[in-house]
């Protein structure tokens, strides 16, 4: 039983190894490169979770794969366009806004 709860807690995104950087924000920017490398940038207008400036950067080394990275960048360009709230979320480390790899869409 402890180990069934230990691989749960390993594959939930609630883990320590993570965290949550924005919940409830609308996307103002959407940058496509950060200093020329394979990473776009994303400029919130509230609600992140100590990022400078509000920017949170989504590298591609962040993403299990480049399909995953392209449909994170297809998901902030459609917050951009139509003003649907964000959650963005870190898989890799909970206080790292240069490393997110997750965002989620709510109206």
């Amino acid at each position: 039983m402890k180990k069934i709860m230990f691989l749960a807690l390993l594959a939930s995104p609630l883990s320590s190894f993570a965290g949550e950087l924005a919940l409830d924000s609308t996307v103002l920017k959407v940058r496509n490169t950060s200093n020329n490398s394979d990473t776009f940038e994303v400029v919130l207008d509230k609600n992140v979770k100590n990022c400078f400036g509000n920017v949170i950067a989504f590298p591609s080394s962040a993403a299990p794969n480049k399909e995953t990275h392209a449909r994170a960048y297809a998901s902030a360009l459609t917050a951009l366009t139509t003003g649907l709230k964000v959650r963005i979320y870190a898989y890799a480390d909970a206080d790292e806004c240069k490393k997110a790899s997750y965002i989620e869409l709510t109206k």
